[in-house]
């Protein structure tokens, strides 16, 4: 697939650093521009320097994505232990040792975490990392989008992070719906704060649910999936050791070919998001029921 047109995509940043970026005293701003083929879609990835970020923490972050012929299906922020190239840099698979910081999906709005909390990066973070899942379905520029991170109060005494649980998703059959339930036992504490839910195009609901000694708790239910509106819940959620987490996605194959999982718009995913504190790790530690 041929990725880029011959006007490569820039990435637009005003720091003296080789990573880029932009900061003012509780603000960096980090500013990049993907760009695809008519017709097509890639994983593009945009380097910036961590250190500001590194220092303070995240207490918010505002996604800008301009309308334009080039689309944000969704980004993704990083933090990575050594330099990342200012891009832009194909980036099919998440870059080497990074930790997710934060998700943008399309109806997300931006990221507001509660007073005193912070979204923290690694001790060893040297930059920031935009990967940015694009597709192009017309001519004209390519928009230039932004993310500008809030930075905590440096009194922010509580720690989040970000982590994720995937269910499987089976081959979907032509014209048929299928369903597809994920189980795990929760293996640490945990507060949750915002959660997320992700399928594509032939999405047709998503629920999330956490039964506890006391009951069930739901974290999302989606009856009707939007792939355009892919709205987190905000939460206040203690989950202990031992509580059963259920994921279930459902599609709605409408096409006559048979539909596989994969990164793609014209694939499938099944996802669950969470900011939470402590952070967990990537990977929400669980094992399955």
């Amino acid at each position: 697939m041929r990725l880029f047109h011959s006007a490569a995509a820039l990435l637009i940043a005003s720091a003296s650093s080789a990573c880029g970026g932009h900061a003012g005293s509780d603000a960096v701003t980090l500013e990049f521009r993907p760009d695809v083929a008519v017709g097509e879609e890639a994983y593009v990835c945009f380097g910036f320097d961590a250190q500001a970020v590194r220092d303070r923490g995240i207490s918010g972050i505002d996604w800008e994505r301009p309308a334009g012929a080039v689309v944000l299906h969704h980004a993704k922020l990083y933090a990575t232990p050594s330099a990342y190239p200012a891009g832009p840099v194909p980036c099919d698979q998440q870059p080497t040792g990074a930790v997710p910081l934060h998700t943008w999906l399309p109806g997300g709005g931006s990221l507001a975490m509660p007073t005193g909390v912070a979204v923290a990066l690694p001790e060893n973070a040297t930059s920031l990392v935009v990967e940015a899942h694009v597709f192009r379905s017309e001519a004209g520029d390519a928009p230039r989008d932004r993310a500008r991170i809030q930075l905590a109060n440096p009194d922010a005494t509580v720690h989040a992070g970000w982590t994720s649980r995937s269910g499987i998703v089976p081959a979907l059959r032509p014209r048929q719906v299928e369903t597809s339930t994920d189980q795990c036992t929760l293996a640490s504490p945990s507060h949750v704060y915002f959660a997320w839910p992700h399928m594509h195009l032939l999405g047709r609901s998503f629920q999330a649910i956490v039964t506890t000694g006391a009951g069930q708790v739901t974290l999302l239910d989606v009856a009707n999936w939007d792939f355009a509106s892919e709205e987190p819940a905000v939460l206040d959620v203690d989950l202990a050791p031992g509580d059963v987490l259920t994921m279930t996605c459902s599609w709605d194959n409408t096409t006559d070919q048979y539909v596989l999982p994969g990164p793609r718009t014209t694939d499938e995913m099944c996802g669950l998001g969470l900011i939470v504190s402590p952070p967990l790790g990537a990977q929400l530690p669980c094992t399955a029921s």
